[in-house]
């Protein structure tokens, strides 16, 4: 295994969220096929979403999957861009995630900051960012055509 020492531990898997130019599709899939129940919806002029929020497993350690699909689909942020849009980790301290990450060249993106059931996400990651710093980390950008969301 690669050893790589960092000041904060991934404590698990909070949300992955897909985008697609009609959610109904995607809907069709989780919920009706898989049976992922929903939850919530979200809309936002501003993020330019309309989301359904499904819910997989239980507790704590419920996984969010939101269904994402653009109200504008000609204006940004474009949601269904990359089709994976961002996946949510749960890590501790967040505020050391957040200082080693951008020690390491990683930069926030858009959004920065935003509230969903009361629970901050604080940061996102730019995929575009990470994507130039591959040369110089110690690993290489696979999986990050994707913002990652982390929260405490």
């Amino acid at each position: 295994t690669m050893s790589f020492r960092r000041p904060f531990r991934v404590l698990g898997l909070q949300q992955v969220a897909i985008g697609a130019l009609s959610k109904q599709p995607l809907a069709s899939l989780w919920q009706g096929l898989l049976g992922v129940p929903k939850v919530h919806t979200f809309q936002s002029e501003r993020e330019n979403v309309d989301e359904d929020i499904l819910k997989l497993g239980k507790g704590v350690w419920a996984v969010e999957l939101d269904l994402m699909q653009p109200i504008d689909a000609d204006r940004a942020p474009k949601v269904h861009v990359p089709s994976l849009n961002h996946i949510g980790l749960w890590v501790d301290p967040l505020e050391a995630a957040v200082a080693h990450l951008e020690s390491q060249g990683a930069a926030r993106g858009y959004p920065s900051f935003r509230c969903r059931e009361g629970i901050p996400v604080l940061t996102t990651l730019s995929p575009s960012r990470l994507s130039a710093l591959a040369p110089k980390m110690p690993f290489g950008h696979e999986g990050c055509d994707c913002r990652v969301t982390l929260k405490h």
